[in-house]
């Protein structure tokens, strides 16, 4: 979880110090969101939320440059879904929550036998 959600090993090293040491991974994990979507309270307890719910993390990307085609090359700089850009990690977490419901719902059904669900739901069998 501390290289998804801090590429860069040098980014608030104090308050990733802190959730590093022995914790429970939960709440380690919640504690680096938290570390992270730090200055964004209700990015954090989507972030937060949507770990607990699906285990994914909301992390960002390092900076990347790359071959763009006839675009040329692209230098692709991603942030974190804060302020205004919240939306987007809000968009995110309602997804994973549906489709959680709907592997749920599937699984509750139980006429498909062992069947593998392949596409997003991860971890569930119906």
């Amino acid at each position: 979880a501390d290289q998804v959600l801090f590429p860069d090993a040098t980014t608030d090293a104090v308050a990733r110090a802190a959730c590093l040491r022995d914790l429970p991974e939960p709440e380690r994990i919640a504690c680096l969101l938290r570390a992270r979507y730090r200055g964004d309270g209700p990015a954090a307890d989507l972030a937060v939320a949507m770990h607990a719910q699906s285990g994914n993390l909301a992390g960002v990307q390092p900076e990347r440059m790359f071959d763009g085609g006839y675009r040329g090359i692209l230098k692709f700089v991603p942030s974190l879904p804060v302020g205004a850009a919240r939306t987007h990690l809000a968009w995110v977490a309602a997804a994973k929550a549906a489709l959680s419901q709907t592997c749920r719902y599937a699984l509750s059904r139980g006429t498909y036998g062992a069947v593998e669900v392949r596409v997003g739901c991860a971890g569930y069998q119906i």
